[in-house]
């Protein structure tokens, strides 16, 4: 019985990094995670944002968090920053 072929197959490639880029990503992936599938994901986003920008795909921490270090109106904020306490459980002092 022969065994079943991936729909998408890998392949190795070769690529020159900077050193210091190197080590941020060391240092950033745990021991068991993969180089390789850190840069593949990051590869894919970075081709994908080339289709087109889409709100759904930013995580709503990462939206917030982004607004609150804009200068929008005292009212806007202040909902913004509500928010944040929400869905952080955090000192609103200690945030953006």
């Amino acid at each position: 019985m022969s065994r079943r072929r991936s729909p998408n197959p890998t392949k190795a490639i070769s690529i020159t990094l900077p050193e210091s880029l190197l080590r941020r990503l060391d240092n950033y992936l745990s021991y068991s995670s993969s180089r390789s599938a850190y840069i593949a994901d990051a590869l894919k986003k970075k081709l994908d944002e080339q289709k087109g920008f889409s709100f759904d795909d930013i995580e709503t921490e990462a939206l917030v968090r982004y607004l609150l270090e804009r200068d929008i109106p005292n009212n806007i904020d202040t909902a913004l920053r509500t928010y944040w306490s929400m869905i952080t459980s955090s000192n609103l002092s200690e945030e953006p």
